[in-house]
């Protein structure tokens, strides 16, 4: 069965005045594959800079780096008065599960200066990643940013016996995720220039990488090209599941819930719940959002009160800077919501603080479950019994003060800032 069907691929050729030429030779337009994983390989030769290595980007991350080091006699006849000629060649095979089944990678040359040029774009579709495993339990993501009430949503269904989450503050065992990470890295072809090396990978006592075989010379062997690209793959998803499954089973036991239908887990919008939903189409997923500028505030308040920088403040030198980078976060969360709108339910803060009841019923209703209303208010009321885990959560002294704030806690430049910066996804929330 055809996994990976290309659809379309586009090289810039001899139009970039930096390069003598530039090609991606594979794929090919209509090829099709049954490996979850694409080769692609071409040439790129600096006109004025020699190209030091090819990087292969999807949504602006850099899934990986290879040298040119395939040798190109074509090339190299081609261009017989440009020492690089010979040299010129790139080669990768990557792996397809770290994006969405629909997907689009840049090849790009990087020059000696650290500059790029962009080769091509390749297209294509991919199958679903299926394995053979049957869960009992459905997952249940809550997506969001941080300090947008996630602890506090997730402290709520903690409290539904149809939903398993680690009830111990701050409620978030991430073992879906590392099980959902392991299958990614460990199904991920060889990749000898950043991550494991055939001959030193058991060097390593903290780290496994990628398959360091998952290449040449094995896969030269089409028996071997097969297992490893595709056997091994839903082999590894099957293990990966049966892992997660295991450790809820185990922890509903603990915590005296018989009949669990749901795992939830904390998700930040990545590749992720991508992966997730297609080993179980039955998952359920939401979509906690908040008005932005409040989570701002929030962020910055609770940076304050425990005395040290968080969530990517740490990482810039201002407020202004660090608006900039919430912004890149809260756009992946309004891209994931607009991909995924028919599947997903969407959660406000400000609903679930000032009216928790209504909520939970219409979100308990979206996730079949016993939605009755003194079911809600009972959840409710054991989840807002006094904590002092809860009370250093919030940075805010009342739940309710914490709407809004940013209208009295920021300054009216910052105001600004976050109103102009922040826009799209406060309007695309359908925030004011």
């Amino acid at each position: 069965m055809t996994v990976i069907k290309t659809l379309e691929v586009h090289s810039r050729g001899g139009s970039e005045q930096r390069l003598w030429g530039c090609r991606i030779d594979s794929p090919v337009v209509g090829e099709r594959t049954k490996p979850y994983a694409l080769g692609i390989a071409g040439w790129a030769l600096g006109r004025t800079l020699p190209v030091t290595g090819v990087e292969i980007v999807s949504e602006n991350t850099v899934l990986r780096r290879v040298p040119l080091d395939v040798p190109r006699p074509d090339i190299a006849a081609a261009f017989s008065e440009v020492p690089d000629a010979e040299r010129s060649g790139f080669r990768t095979t990557i792996g397809l599960l770290d994006g969405a089944q629909h997907f689009e990678y840049q090849v790009r040359a990087v020059l000696r200066d650290d500059s790029r040029i962009v080769v091509g774009t390749i297209r294509g579709q991919r199958d679903s990643l299926r394995s053979g495993f049957r869960p009992t339990l459905q997952p249940l993501m809550v997506t969001s940013l941080g300090r947008t009430g996630t602890t506090w949503l997730m402290r709520l269904l903690s409290e539904h016996p149809g939903i398993v989450v680690h009830r111990h503050y701050p409620y978030e065992l991430r073992t879906a995720r590392y099980w959902m990470h392991m299958l990614r890295v460990l199904s991920e072809p060889a990749n000898h220039y950043q991550s494991a090396n055939f001959e030193n990978f058991q060097a390593s006592r903290w780290f496994i990488g990628h398959n360091p075989f998952y290449s040449p010379p094995l896969t030269d062997n089409p028996d071997l090209g097969y297992w490893l690209g595709r056997t091994y793959v839903e082999q590894l998803a099957t293990f990966c599941q049966r892992s997660i499954e295991d450790c809820y089973q185990l922890s509903a036991a603990s915590q005296h819930q018989p009949e669990p239908v749901y795992f939830a887990e904390k998700h930040i919008p990545d590749r992720t719940p991508w992966l997730t939903w297609e080993l179980y189409p039955e998952a359920r997923e939401v979509i906690l959002v908040r008005d932005f500028r409040d989570v701002v505030c929030s962020m910055l308040a609770y940076n304050s009160k425990r005395g040290y920088l968080a969530f990517g403040r740490e990482d810039v030198s201002s407020d202004v800077e660090f608006v900039e980078k919430v912004r890149k976060s809260a756009l992946s969360l309004l891209r994931s919501y607009k991909q995924r709108s028919s599947q997903v339910y969407l959660v406000r803060y400000e609903d679930l603080i000032l009216h928790p009841t209504d909520s939970l019923e219409s979100l308990f209703e979206y996730l079949q479950l016993d939605s009755a209303e003194s079911t809600v208010e009972s959840l409710v009321r054991r989840a807002s019994e006094e904590s002092s885990d809860m009370r250093q959560h919030w940075s805010s002294s009342e739940p309710h003060k914490s709407i809004g704030r940013w209208r009295r806690d920021l300054d009216p430049s910052l105001q600004t800032v976050c109103e102009e910066v922040l826009g799209e996804v406060i309007e695309g929330f359908g925030y004011e």
